[in-house]
């Protein structure tokens, strides 16, 4: 049986899955952030075991949402509390991939999305395990309980260096590359960027991803600090997402501020988001919370890191997962 639901929903984030720990544990200079702040694809997988058995379920990430920017109460399955999982600070840059995450998406010939690595030899492996997105999608298609409604999850992306792994703009593929300066040792010469070739993967990807109930998000095009961003810098990271972004991705209506910003304290900035037709604005808390003043709802996220797991007392963590029960530790540092 369903029962509408009528508290705030719970919001889990995370950032891109190392797939390869080896690469990410090499001692190099990314291996520290990349211990800190990154899951392995291995640890998700027990994520999803986790929330699982808590009976958390899937909904849709706007279900909540009226189109004036009000709240609502959703269905959700008796028993079961909703969760929407976000796909947090989506992108890819070489620094990235030196840190074992995939370096762009693609389709395998099932037409399932497959996460690729980028090896130091500019060879490639690809494999659904590789991203949290085909981590997910397997989940469900063993626990097809664990999705209520085909609910998947959010990907909140940052459009700097390109979209899903493929620069689809001159100056996105000069970000690209510029992400690789200083670099030990330097990354794979790569072929040159066929952009057209680019576009249309894109579309693939998308129109598979829409398929499967994932929604697009805004992550902040620039990847910007918003709180600090200056008004005139937040109305071009705008303009970028719309004339980068929203050609594939159709209109984005959710803001995932990067690093667990929020503009709740500066209406001012919060209302460039919602003139510009977002209805959803997101930072990070402890607890599942959220608010509507009428333009537009905002609801908490709790971001999930390697850090949060070696913590010897998870607190609020302790809803959703039991991080001693996830942690790998055989194979981070």
């Amino acid at each position: 049986s369903v029962r509408t639901w009528w508290d705030p929903v719970e919001h889990l984030a995370i950032k891109p899955l190392i797939a390869d720990p080896a690469r990410a544990f090499d001692g190099d200079r990314y291996q520290e952030a990349a211990d800190r702040d990154l899951l392995l694809s291995y640890e998700f997988g027990r994520v999803l075991d986790e929330l699982y058995r808590r009976d958390y379920v899937l909904v849709d990430s706007l279900s909540f949402v009226t189109g004036q920017g009000g709240l609502r109460g959703i269905p959700c399955p008796a028993g079961k509390k909703p969760l929407v999982l976000v796909l947090e600070d989506f992108y890819s840059s070489f620094p990235r991939a030196e840190s074992g995450v995939a370096w762009r998406l693609d389709l395998n010939d099932q037409g399932q999305v497959v996460g690729v690595l980028l090896d130091r030899d500019g060879s490639e492996r690809a494999d659904r395990l590789y991203s949290a997105i085909g981590i997910l999608e397997t989940f469900i298609e063993d626990h097809p309980d664990f999705s209520f409604n085909g609910a998947t999850g959010v990907i909140a992306v940052v459009g700097q260096y390109g979209l899903l792994g493929y620069p689809l703009a001159d100056a996105q593929d000069l970000a690209l590359q510029r992400s690789a300066e200083g670099m030990e040792p330097a990354p794979p010469l790569l072929a040159k960027t066929d952009f057209d070739a680019n576009r249309n993967k894109v579309r693939q990807l998308l129109e598979a991803l829409d398929l499967r109930n994932w929604t697009m998000a805004n992550g902040s095009y620039g990847r910007l600090s918003l709180p600090f961003a200056s008004r005139d810098e937040i109305e071009k990271d705008l303009i970028m997402a719309r004339d980068w972004l929203e050609p594939y991705t159709g209109k984005l209506t959710a803001l995932y501020c990067p690093f667990g910003d929020h503009l709740q304290a500066s209406p001012d900035k919060a209302a460039l988001f919602t003139g510009a037709g977002y209805l959803l604005q997101s930072g990070y808390g402890e607890w599942a919370y959220w608010e509507s003043d009428r333009s537009y709802v905002y609801v908490s996220r709790t971001l999930l890191t390697g850090r949060h797991l070696r913590l010897a007392d998870p607190g609020a963590l302790g809803r959703l997962i039991d991080p001693k029960a996830v942690i790998d530790r055989s194979a981070r540092p």
